[in-house]
């Protein structure tokens, strides 16, 4: 009987696991079980840890967003992100032309730029960077400022920095 159990169990796991939530926009959902027995359920009101990807620079490039939010507010910032990012390019396009512009982001976009949201930053009010190259951390409060292109200079050159000062 045991073993039964443990094979169901184990058959579940490997179900969910190989099939996922599914799901559209590229958003990785939190799941949670149904009421009936088998079923997976994936809830876009469910506030649980999420990702979606984003293109850039008229799709050559993308930039992952991460957070802990419901599917609406995850599209929201993810949209605000990139679109900052996407207007900042095309001014550079503008004021330095587009080699130049294309010799700045293409190289760190092509690293797999990650901006992850919070809600409640901790040890940061408006961005930080980690010295890795390509992740930012940014308040929510943050995601439709200026402050979405500062963290693309300090990812540039595998700075650590916390909101501007480098550390």
């Amino acid at each position: 009987m045991k073993k039964n159990v443990f094979l169901g169990l184990l058959v579940f796991v490997l179900v969910i696991g190989f099939f996922g939530c599914g799901g559209d926009d590229n958003v990785k959902y939190t799941c949670t079980p149904c009421k009936d027995a088998g079923c997976v359920k994936c809830d876009p009101n469910v506030v649980g840890n999420r990702e979606i990807t984003r293109n850039l620079f008229g799709e050559t490039h993308s930039v992952t967003v991460k957070g802990v939010f419901n599917k609406a507010d995850l599209n929201d910032a993810a949209d605000k992100i990139a679109g900052r990012i996407n207007n900042a390019y095309n001014n550079d396009i503008i004021l330095w032309g587009e080699g130049a512009t294309n010799d700045f982001y293409h190289p760190i976009f092509a690293r797999g730029v990650i901006y992850i949201v919070e809600a409640e930053p901790v040890g940061f009010v408006r961005y930080k960077t980690i010295g890795d190259g390509k992740t930012i951390y940014i308040s929510l409060d943050r995601v439709d400022t200026a402050v979405v292109n500062d963290g693309v200079s300090r990812i540039n050159n595998n700075q650590t920095v916390i909101d501007g000062v480098a550390v």
